[in-house]
């Protein structure tokens, strides 16, 4: 008899630690439920993010391409970050086009020609001043002159647009030699 109640109690103590244990896998499977709940939900939310920032990024690109003159924006180091269709025609026309695409590559590193010249001065003062700057150069290896904008960005980058005014300078120039010709005679 003392046997058996002592066989009872050790199993009425095995029992209840069962129970025991029950109930606290009963809480960890709530928890794991409400943590794959959490988990599911914040995939959803990431999907949805994802999907929005990608449909931002469309329109940016959508925006940036309708624009008709090149345009282009540097980061704070001075690498490609955004480049329309205009600017790419160009780029691609380039002596110094490549196979490799200049997003991502160093503004003087693609475009070494630029670096000392009129272009080159503008553009830093601009990054420099953190104000626009607009003004007109000659770029002596495609034999155009263009006049330029560079607008300062909040990290520090750099969105800089150009037009062809190769067309005007000419005329100016040919205003300019018909005027004296005209005071010589």
């Amino acid at each position: 008899r003392r046997l058996a109640g002592q066989a009872a109690k050790q199993n009425a103590d095995l029992a209840h630690e069962l129970e025991l244990q029950a109930i606290e896998l009963e809480q960890q499977l709530e928890e794991s439920q409400a943590l794959s709940e959490e988990i599911e939900q914040s995939a959803e939310e990431l999907g949805e993010r994802t999907a929005a920032a990608e449909a931002a990024e469309q329109y940016t690109k959508r925006v940036l391409d309708s624009i008709t003159h090149p345009f282009v924006v540097h980061d704070a180091d001075w690498r490609f970050r955004s480049i329309n269709e205009a600017a790419a025609a160009i780029f691609n026309q380039s002596p110094h086009a490549s196979h490799e695409p200049p997003v991502g590559r160093v503004l003087w590193d693609v475009y070494p020609d630029i670096v000392g010249t009129v272009f080159e001065r503008e553009m830093r003062r601009a990054a420099t001043e953190r104000r626009p700057v607009t003004f007109e150069a000659f770029h002596p290896g495609r034999g155009e002159w263009s006049m330029v904008s560079c607008f300062p960005l909040p990290d520090g980058g750099l969105a800089t647009q150009w037009t062809d005014i190769t067309d005007r300078k000419r005329a100016e120039e040919r205003e300019h030699y018909l005027a004296r010709a005209s005071d010589l005679l």
